[in-house]
């Protein structure tokens, strides 16, 4: 009888539990780096939204005045004199901002147009004259405004939006 010395005494099939730790151990270091990069594009995402929602909402304002569009909330006897544009400001808001006509001896109000916004995001109103009104014979408004908007879960991430008295939207 031959005895190979060669030949290991066990089976090496399958793979060590050192090996199995360190590959688990790059998945995870892998998995955590994804996930923080996942959300911090997730709340960048979030607030590009929601800036990009209130400057569609202000120049449909200030397009709505300027093309003088008056609801048939305003009545035919009344005259329209511009556009309102309520940013709604604080924690207890649900709305980003309202838009409502403005029509003289109006009865009953005309009905404004209410665009949501997500709860976590927070709309700060800054040396602004909140509503901005557009008038609907110049389109100018009545002031310059900045408005300033937080994610509550990471105050270092924010978007601001700037009006001036021009309506113009950066």
């Amino acid at each position: 009888m031959q005895i190979n010395f060669l030949k290991k005494p066990y089976s090496s099939q399958g793979f060590t539990l050192i090996e199995l730790t360190i590959v688990f151990g790059i998945i995870a270091i892998i998995g955590g780096v994804g996930f923080a990069a996942y959300s911090s594009f997730a709340t960048r995402q979030k607030l590009d939204s929601a800036a990009y929602d209130l400057k569609a909402g202000i120049e449909e304002a200030k397009h709505t005045a300027i093309s003088r569009v008056k609801p048939a909330s305003c009545g035919t006897t009344t005259s329209l004199e511009g556009y309102n544009l309520t940013i709604c400001s604080g924690g207890a808001c649900t709305n980003l901002y309202t838009i409502s006509p403005v029509c003289l001896n109006a009865n009953p109000t005309p009905t404004p147009f209410i665009k949501t916004r997500d709860t976590q995001i927070l709309v700060t109103v800054d040396t602004c004259n909140n509503p901005l009104i557009f008038s609907s014979q110049t389109g100018l408004t009545n002031g310059s405004c900045r408005i300033l908007l937080t994610d509550t879960q990471d105050s270092n991430a924010a978007r601001t939006v700037c009006v001036d008295a021009g309506g113009n939207v950066t």
